[in-house]
């Protein structure tokens, strides 16, 4: 996988699992969008996210990408689609991650249902 996902904080409601956290690229990009690997023990869900943001801080201004949730139809198969912003509406080209983007990688906030 090119995506590796690090929970920071989760919460729980009555109906919903909260969670924060940061999705770290490695390798090569996959067009079409990279498999986000939410099955990780932390995430006590078998569906997949209701709600998924996703976003980037760079104070240097060096990344210049924005970010597609792609929803998939389970907790596996949820991908990250990233649009050059330079050229609206043009995915990133499948080759290795930009340097930029591996320095500051995406966080993401995402809302489960809770055991379901």
């Amino acid at each position: 996988m090119s995506l590796t996902v690090t929970v920071i904080d989760h919460w729980e409601d009555t109906k919903r699992l909260h969670i924060t956290g940061v999705l770290t690229p490695s390798g090569n990009y996959v067009t079409g969008g990279d498999v986000i690997p939410f099955g990780i023990p932390q995430i006590k869900s078998n569906s997949m996210p209701s709600m998924l943001l996703v976003t980037v801080f760079c104070p240097d201004g060096t990344v210049t990408y924005t970010f597609t949730a792609v929803a998939g139809t389970t907790i596996a198969n949820c991908k990250l689609k990233v649009i050059v912003t330079a050229t609206p509406g043009v995915e990133l080209a499948q080759a290795a991650y930009p340097a930029p983007l591996i320095a500051h990688p995406p966080a993401f906030y995402a809302i489960f249902p809770k055991h379901i």
